[in-house]
């Protein structure tokens, strides 16, 4: 295969790769099991998109590659795609503390009225 040809599909597998990653996680996927579907995925469909098989394991080490020439060049790496967001902090509702005699006397009140007569 030409150097053109090959850097055609590394791009094609990559873009394939990140969206592959991306719906894996989407469908609830996480860990070993997204990166496996995502990896299946790519394959399958840079195979339809290229014309010949293009295996796993071809996938896998231009994944790879890719990673190690990002990660060797210093660039910030980002989290990977498939691990789950933290949760947001959940606000604590808290009740105002009234003086003893303030929540009595609302007691009494509230009492007053109920007892009322007409």
């Amino acid at each position: 295969m030409s150097k053109r040809m090959e850097s055609g599909l590394r791009a094609l597998v990559l873009a394939i790769h990140d969206e592959a990653t991306v719906t894996a996680v989407t469908k609830g996927l996480t860990g070993a099991l997204a990166q496996l579907a995502a990896l299946q995925e790519t394959a399958d469909l840079a195979s339809a998109q290229a014309g010949r098989v293009v295996s796993e394991e071809e996938v896998m080490r231009i994944v790879l590659h890719a990673r190690r020439t990002r990660n060797a060049r210093g660039t910030a790496q980002q989290p990977p795609v498939d691990t789950p967001a933290k949760p947001p902090a959940v606000a604590v509702r808290r009740r105002r503390l009234l003086p003893a005699t303030l929540r009595s006397a609302g007691r009494l009140r509230a009492g007053a009225v109920r007892g009322h007569r007409l």
